[in-house]
């Protein structure tokens, strides 16, 4: 299962940009990474005879709208029914499909992009603007829930984030 390289610039070509936006970590990456691997799977399937597998089927491609949608509306209440209507599937299989395809629950994925943006507005906004400020650009409603969600993701609050912006090395 070899390409030859005269025939392998597009996958190289994705390759090198999987590897700078993992270098980089700029908001949304874990996006950007998603979406190039699934250009790469399209072009081995379209270009080099390569077979889909099994597990691989219509549904992954109809949750990928669903993901446009979480990032486009992470300050605002997302709700189950809404994005099984996004993807076409019902509540109870898309969530559950989701966790197979993710290995992570839904609201487990949400959340992590919640603080990912969390960290990038911590990162970039000044003293004037507040804690709370941030958690509500970012969909929680309170600080507490912020707060605790945050510092089970990153091992800290983001109070200390503020204060200390070397907690993260990335």
């Amino acid at each position: 299962n070899r390409i030859p390289a005269e025939n392998a610039t597009f996958i190289r070509e994705c390759h090198n940009v999987i590897r700078k936006e993992f270098l980089e970590k700029n908001e949304q990456y874990p996006l950007a990474i998603r979406a190039r691997l699934h250009l790469m799977l399209i072009e081995l399937l379209r270009k080099h005879n390569y077979s889909a597998p099994a597990t691989i089927n219509n549904s992954v491609y109809n949750i990928l709208p669903v993901y446009e949608y979480i990032s486009l509306h992470l300050d605002e209440k997302l709700e189950l029914k809404t994005l099984a209507k996004i993807a076409g599937m019902s509540p109870n299989y898309f969530s559950a499909f989701f966790k197979k395809y993710n290995g992570i629950t839904l609201w487990e994925y949400i959340a992590a992009k919640r603080i990912e943006k969390a960290v990038s507005l911590i990162r970039k906004s000044d003293q004037n603007v507040t804690i709370l400020d941030i958690a509500l650009q970012c969909g929680f409603n309170n600080t507490v829930s912020f707060n605790k969600t945050f510092k089970q993701q990153n091992g800290f609050t983001p109070s200390e984030l503020r204060r200390d912006p070397k907690l993260l090395s990335y």
